[in-house]
């Protein structure tokens, strides 16, 4: 039987093999650019907080009543989203998830009234914000407090419930009130996202202690409390 001949590789060979690997390369970059463009320039949400002025901060809230108007001082409290990306975050929102409360043996229980929705962003009171460009920080409102003289007018009551009352700014007030808590420690398991951002999911400790204090600094230091686990 004759040997088989040998295949001789070329110069010239080599040189249209990798032309040729190069084409289908680039032809691939080519349709693939748009998605590696959006992975390599996409937004970055992050949340921070800070028990401090302006995040949280005291303010009044103005309302009608029978004989005119009249003004209930209240807090605020925040949390504060920044896009750290590249692009901007489209459609971004904050989704609270579940509820706990600290037991006396230190163990943490499901806050069983409370109804997992988005939180409202601050000043414009939507569940979602168009748009977050780059190093803009915005805020989202968290929870508020009103002076206890003032709680009945907006309808703050809680069964077995006394002392001054922490108001979940949620979507929507349910009616079995789970936007309303008393005093305790809890932890609020909390997820940010946006419509083409990975969503990222945080659990924020609130040590909420039914005190009101008109000076702002003696109520944000010794009334409430909040940190990122």
């Amino acid at each position: 039987m004759d040997n088989p001949q040998s295949v001789k590789v070329t110069i010239s060979d080599w040189a249209t093999i990798a032309t040729a690997v190069a084409t289908l390369l680039l032809a691939i970059v080519a349709a693939l650019q748009d998605k590696i463009r959006a992975w390599i320039m996409r937004p970055n949400l992050e949340m921070s907080v800070r028990v401090a002025p302006p995040e949280c901060h005291k303010t009044s809230w103005q309302f009608q009543t029978a004989t005119g108007s009249d003004a209930a001082p209240c807090y605020y409290f925040h949390t504060t989203i920044e896009n750290i990306g590249q692009t901007e975050a489209r459609e971004v929102e904050v989704f609270a998830r579940s509820l706990t409360r600290k037991r006396a043996d230190g163990q943490f229980e499901t806050v069983d009234r409370f109804t997992p929705m988005n939180l409202l962003w601050a000043h414009f009171r939507q569940p979602f914000l168009p748009v977050l460009s780059p190093k803009m920080p915005r805020m989202c409102d968290l929870a508020h407090v009103f002076h206890p003289n003032f709680q009945n007018n907006f309808g703050l009551t809680l069964p077995n419930a006394t002392g001054l009352l922490l108001v979940f700014d949620l979507l929507v007030e349910p009616n079995n009130k789970g936007h309303l808590v008393s005093s305790g420690i809890y932890r609020l398991k909390l997820v940010l996202g946006a419509a083409n951002a990975k969503p990222k999911e945080y659990e924020l400790e609130i040590n909420f202690q039914g005190q009101w204090y008109d000076e702002e600094a003696q109520m944000l230091s010794d009334g409430f409390g909040m940190r990122l686990l």
